[in-house]
């Protein structure tokens, strides 16, 4: 009634003001039944077209349920406050779908939005008219891929409650003059409202990462929550529960997570709510990140039965999603059981989406059994799901492209499979959550949101090289992080280290830079490398953990280790005969022998590249990652190392020995870049065609800038202090590769 409509009023207004508000509320109140139940209804928010746009997010329409979402949000309820909790339920949504197409820095400014909305509406609750006790809904949907171990039952949760949005005390407004924000009671879709604020929590804890317990809105969020703005000693408080439990974890506070979580279960001691499928999937989540796989894989099957049951098909999807990674990461054997009995629910519920990723899911489960033939069937089934969806542009479209790349290695058809995983890497490279992260980081360092304490260890975290558990999880997004340029943050990782003095650090950060400019010159960003090293290499060359998953791998794939001894064989036959054919029998007897060997060594290559999808674990073990305690416990007493760095804001120059190191910035390197060009021109370095004469290569004036660059490249060296070392080893960059610095001018004296 009072919805949009606001009173500015002076002294001499106020009584008639006052009577007239009191009169309409009056008139609200002796409405007849059905006229107010017709009112109310039509009132209800989140509205009903919301709902639809809801029903489309499930069916895997997602730009489409976006634009709807958008146009419900313009409806939402405003006042003098700005816009109220049901647009907390817009925003996640709209974020929802973003998440889902791979935009996942929109996804985070709407998830951000609806939290910001959330603290500054931390005491809505307070304004709701809760039912005083619970009971059980009655409902008991038919799940058909297994039956809960918790007794549990869903509690009977009003589809709407009434709710004040407004002022309930406006006295102040009418005896000194201003806004009458006058108290407007709305039946609000409480439930939908909490589900919304929870996804919310956990996907910014997700999005952000290791950044996120850095960030000012988590701890606000905390503090918000702490507040437990809900009525006291009520059934209510179990939803405040559940919202801090994921803010603690977003905010690295894992026991307290797990704590608050564990308590949020159930409402009522014994009836699941509608955050009780996300606060089981949260728990799984940490859990996981625990290794304690017994336990997560718990957790995953439980949230997919409460999932289904309070009707949440992205709960559904992501649980089996994550029980395959656990399953997989077991070692258990067989197919993982749920996902094919799933279908079956997903088909009778039509909710699309989740039956193309069951398809996706159930593909990899028997691809990874060898179960090549039903992996094929998934996929057909799931080619057919997302035919004409909006899906097939999204997260879900890239990791059907990423299983049909691993059955055409499977089957032995590598140039499609190469196609196929090039188009999931070109979606991934724009969608993957690591990339996000890193910018993140490097973002709150540039903006001073972070120190540069916290920023150094900020970038360790998200720039280290994928781990055993990343390739556990999503061996497709630790492809896209290693087959993406990163210069910039790694570069501002560098500066980190160089402005805190921690010249060891600075070294290491610059080697791993010069490292990485290495694998981005290799297939699938040197992860190819890596296999065929673990593989291949002398068993002296490699660690005690590294030859234990040589032998498991082999173990896993025989045919790969068959393959290789037959190459062996052939190479042992081809190393015993002349280099040189004595006769055309032995000609066609050694072109035979390289033909087998050819054959065998890319039947090898194809396998190789289906384990670099897999879920398999390898380091990136050349070249290693070294400190630098390790290059000086290797270098030999008379040994010197002068090595350069070169960043977009100067170069900064290392010289070291066994047992000393010194590190400065290149002061004048505009003047170094000068002077190196002087140098080389005086040389006759002109360009490609240019012709030598006697002249030029008589010419000397090339000692002038030669003689020059050396202070500024190493300052504060006396002329003898080269001679106490037998030998100079130099690391240049950047321009300083076309140095030559055997030629740079010793002074004399």
């Amino acid at each position: 009634m009072f919805e949009g409509r606001r009173l500015v009023l002076r002294a001499p207004l106020l009584l008639a003001a006052f009577a007239s508000v009191l009169s309409l509320w009056g008139s609200f109140l002796a409405s007849p039944p059905a006229v107010h139940a017709q009112q109310q209804q039509s009132r209800v928010v989140p509205r009903d077209e919301y709902l639809l746009a809801v029903r489309g997010y499930y069916t895997g329409e997602y730009r489409t349920a976006a634009r709807n979402m958008r146009s419900v949000a313009l409806g939402g309820i405003r006042s003098t406050e700005g816009r109220w909790v049901d647009s907390i339920c817009y925003h996640t949504m709209m974020g929802e779908c973003y998440y889902q197409m791979g935009e996942l820095a929109l996804a985070l400014e709407q998830y951000e939005s609806a939290l910001a909305l959330a603290i500054k509406h931390r005491d809505w609750m307070m304004r709701v008219q809760f039912p005083q006790t619970l009971g059980p809904s009655g409902v008991r949907p038919r799940i058909t891929w297994g039956a809960s171990a918790r007794r549990t039952t869903l509690g009977n949760f009003p589809d709407t409650m009434s709710s004040f949005q407004g002022r309930l005390n406006n006295e102040g407004a009418f005896r000194q003059g201003g806004v009458v924000t006058p108290p407007t009671l709305y039946p609000l879709r409480v439930t939908e409202v909490v589900r919304c604020t929870g996804l919310a929590l956990y996907r910014r804890w997700e999005l952000m990462g290791p950044v996120g317990e850095h960030d000012p809105l988590s701890q606000s969020m905390v503090d918000a929550l702490a507040k437990r703005s809900a009525p006291a000693n009520h059934w209510s408080q179990v939803w405040i529960e559940a919202q801090l439990g994921l803010a603690q974890a977003a905010n690295g506070k894992r026991a307290e997570a797990v704590a608050h979580l564990q308590r949020a279960v159930v409402a009522g001691g014994e009836y699941d709510h509608h955050l009780t499928p996300i606060v089981l999937l949260a728990l799984g989540k940490l859990f996981m990140e625990d290794d304690n796989l017994e336990a997560a894989a718990n957790f995953y099957l439980e949230a997919s039965f409460a999932g289904a049951t309070l009707g949440q098909p992205d709960v559904v999807a992501e649980a089996l999603r994550h029980g395959l990674t656990v399953h997989i990461a077991q070692g258990a054997k067989g197919a993982y059981p749920p996902l094919v009995n799933a279908v079956a629910w997903a088909k009778r519920e039509r909710f699309e989406a989740l039956e193309a990723w069951l398809y996706v899911l159930g593909a990899e489960s028997f691809a990874t059994i060898g179960d090549t033939r039903s992996a094929g069937k998934m996929l057909d089934e799931a080619r057919r799901a997302l035919a004409r969806s909006e899906a097939q542009g999204g997260d879900l479209g890239a990791r059907f492209n990423y299983q049909l790349a691993l059955a055409s290695y499977q089957q032995g058809n590598a140039s499609t499979g190469t196609k196929n995983l090039a188009d999931a890497l070109r979606y991934q490279q724009n969608a993957s959550l690591r990339l996000l992260q890193i910018a993140l980081a490097d973002k709150a360092f540039v903006s001073g949101t972070v120190s540069a304490r916290v920023a150094k260890d900020l970038y360790a975290s998200v720039l280290n090289d994928p781990t055993p558990h990343d390739w556990a999880t999503d061996p497709l997004d630790s492809l896209a992080v290693l087959t993406s340029p990163l210069d910039k943050a790694m570069e501002n990782w560098f500066l980190v280290a160089v402005s805190r003095k921690e010249h060891e650090l600075a070294l290491e950060i610059s080697e791993r830079i010069r490292r990485r400019r290495f694998f981005a010159s290799l297939p699938l960003g040197g992860r190819v490398l890596s296999l065929r090293w673990l593989l291949e290499a002398p068993e002296a060359a490699l660690s005690e953990e590294a030859l234990l998953r040589r032998r498991d791998l082999k173990a896993k794939y025989p045919k790969y280790a068959q393959l290789q001894r037959t190459s062996d064989q052939l190479r042992a036959e081809l190393k015993a005969l002349d280099i040189v054919p004595a006769d055309a029998r032995a000609l066609q007897q050694q072109k035979k022998l390289y033909d087998d060997w050819k054959a065998a060594s890319d039947a090898q290559e194809v396998i190789l590249s289906e384990i670099a999808l897999r879920r398999e674990p390898a380091d990136l073990v050349f070249p290693p990652v070294r400190t630098l305690d390790d290059i000086r416990a290797a270098m030999p007493q008379k040994q010197l190392v002068l090595a350069f760095f070169n960043t977009s804001r100067g170069m900064v120059a290392f010289l070291f020995t066994h047992d000393k190191y010194v590190a400065w910035q290149i002061e004048q390197p505009k003047e170094v870049v000068s002077a190196t060009k002087e140098m080389l021109k005086a040389m006759g370095h002109f360009e490609s065609n240019h012709v030598l004469d006697s002249n030029l290569l008589q010419d000397e004036s090339w000692k002038q800038p030669a003689t020059n660059l050396l202070p500024m490249l190493v300052k504060n060296a006396k002329p003898d202090f080269w001679d106490s070392f037998d030998e100079l080893v130099i690391v240049p960059d950047g321009l300083l590769w076309y140095l030559p610095f055997e030629a740079l001018q010793v002074p004399v004296g």
